[in-house]
C-alpha cells in the first residue's frame, strides 16, 4: 500500500491580485524585477506571466502577486517597488482569502501546447536576455512565465526529496501553441529554441514539462538523485510496473 499524507500551511489571508506592465526593454524589466524579490521579504511572491498572440488574451507582460498576512502597511510595502518598475500600467490587488486567489487553466482552442522549463540558480543578466530573446521572437503563439522561488522552498536539504534543485532561485517556463494536428516532432522543434535558456539552467521541474524525452528525466533528476531513485526502483518495482510518468527504469 501507497499513501501520502499532506499537511497544510493555515493561512488566513493575503493581499493579492495582478499587476499589468508595458516595458520598453523586457530584458531590463525582468533584471529589476528579479532585484526587488531578492530584497523581498519571504512573504511576498510574484509570478511573471508573459503573452503573445494568445486571442483574444492581449499581448503583454502580467505579475500575478500575493503577500501572506494579515498586516496590510507591511503587504503594500513589499509589494510597492513592483509598482515602481518600468512600463507599469495598473493594479488590481486586495485583501482577501487565499482560496478566492486559486484560478482555473485554460486551453488555446484549435491549437496542441507544449512546455518546457529551467530553474536558474541565478536569475542573471544573461538568463534575462536569453528568456527575452526566445519569448520575442518565433511566429507562434507562445507564454511563457516565471515563478520566484527561495524561501522555505530552498531550505529543504537536496538529498531530503527526488525534487533535489533546491538552490534554484528562479523557474522559468515556457509554452508553445501549434496547430491542434501537430505531432510530438513538430512540438519539439517549436520549443527547440527554448534551449539557449536552458542552458543558463541547473534542471527542470517535471510538473511543468510537455513532450517526454530521455533527456527530460536527466533534467529532472541530477546523477545523485537518479542513483537514488533506481536503487529505489530496484527493491520495490524490479518489474518497472509504475511506468507511466518520467520513467526511472530498474
Amino acid at each position: 500500500m501507497t499513501s501520502v499524507e499532506c499537511v497544510a500551511q493555515p493561512v488566513s489571508q493575503v493581499h493579492a491580485g495582478t499587476i499589468r506592465y508595458a516595458p520598453t526593454d523586457l530584458s531590463k524589466f525582468l533584471r529589476a524585477w528579479a532585484d526587488v524579490h531578492r530584497t523581498a521579504p519571504e512573504e511576498l511572491n510574484s509570478t511573471l506571466y508573459l503573452m503573445r498572440g494568445l486571442e483574444p488574451y492581449p499581448s503583454g507582460v502580467m505579475g500575478a502577486v500575493a503577500y501572506i498576512g494579515d498586516d496590510e502597511a507591511a503587504a503594500n510595502a513589499a509589494i510597492v517597488p513592483l509598482l515602481r518598475l518600468d512600463g507599469f500600467s495598473g493594479a488590481d490587488i486586495a485583501a482577501k482569502h487565499y482560496a478566492d486567489v486559486l484560478a482555473k487553466s485554460s486551453q488555446q482552442p484549435g491549437t496542441r501546447p507544449a512546455s518546457t522549463n529551467t530553474l536558474a540558480e541565478s536569475f542573471d543578466d544573461r538568463t534575462a536576455d536569453a528568456f527575452a530573446e526566445w519569448f520575442e521572437n518565433g511566429d507562434e503563439p507562445r507564454l511563457g512565465f516565471i515563478r520566484w522561488l527561495g524561501g522555505a522552498f530552498g531550505r529543504v536539504p537536496s538529498d531530503a526529496t527526488a525534487f533535489s534543485q533546491r538552490a534554484a532561485e528562479a523557474l522559468i517556463v515556457g509554452r508553445v501553441f501549434g496547430p491542434g494536428d501537430a505531432t510530438d516532432e513538430d512540438l519539439a522543434a517549436l520549443l527547440a529554441p527554448f534551449d539557449t535558456v536552458h542552458e543558463r539552467g541547473i534542471g527542470s521541474y517535471q510538473g511543468f514539462l510537455g513532450i517526454t524525452t530521455a533527456l527530460d528525466l536527466n533534467r529532472i533528476y541530477p546523477h545523485a538523485t537518479l542513483d537514488r531513485l533506481r536503487a529505489v526502483k530496484r527493491r520495490y518495482d524490479p518489474d518497472n510496473r509504475f511506468r507511466l510518468n518520467y520513467n526511472v527504469a530498474p
